[in-house]
């Protein structure tokens, strides 16, 4: 297995597109109409798990060095000899699949994944905020089996300050419809002279 600063250093021309797409789905989830309907936390990780799907697989359609890998139930992304796919985990990093035989290989580095060379497995996840109301961090996560090997966020470095400066422009969802406009009038000065003279 790679080291932590060697798969940082590989996925580097990668960082920015992949926080784009995470940032980008959550606020597709927001200007949805559904984050303040819909109650169950799974129906949620669905809709943003698919839009992260959708937003990676157009990210990375056009670029021959990123091999995509549609699975059964998840999408891998493979650069060189590395593979990465995207998940929701607590605050450390680590993600609560059902272990299905899948997830339990895809964690176990010495497991062979069908239909894909030998590759050490990431995970990029996002992390919520107490609330769950915004992303706290997005993180580049390296496990095996139940062990966390390390973690660096993608957002911060030890100081808190951004490593990937971006951007983030939401899709209109044409069913939400846009916020009105208020005009509020104001008067010229010429008009408020006049007012305050007897």
């Amino acid at each position: 297995m790679l080291s932590q600063a060697e798969v940082e250093a590989r996925l580097a021309p990668y960082m920015a597109r992949i926080v784009r797409v995470i940032l980008d789905a959550w606020a597709d989830w927001m200007v949805s109409g559904k984050s303040g309907r819909w109650k169950r936390k799974r129906s949620r990780a669905n809709y943003i798990w698919e839009e992260l799907a959708c937003r990676a697989e157009e990210a990375f359609a056009n670029d021959p060095k990123v091999r995509i890998h549609p699975q059964n139930q998840s999408v891998l992304f493979v650069v060189d000899d590395l593979a990465f796919r995207f998940k929701k985990s607590d605050a450390s990093g680590l993600t609560n699949n059902y272990p299905t035989q899948t997830a339990l290989d895809f964690h176990d580095q010495q497991e062979e994944l069908p239909g894909i060379p030998k590759v050490q497995r990431l995970e990029v996840t996002y992390v919520l905020n107490a609330l769950e109301t915004a992303v706290q961090d997005i993180l580049l996560v390296a496990r095996h089996r139940d062990t966390k090997l390390w973690s660096t966020s993608l957002l911060r470095n030890d100081e808190g300050r951004n490593v990937v400066p971006i951007t983030v422009t939401a899709t209109p969802n044409p069913s939400t419809p846009a916020p009105k406009t208020i005009k509020i009038p104001v008067k010229s000065k010429h008009e408020k002279k006049t007012e305050n003279e007897p």
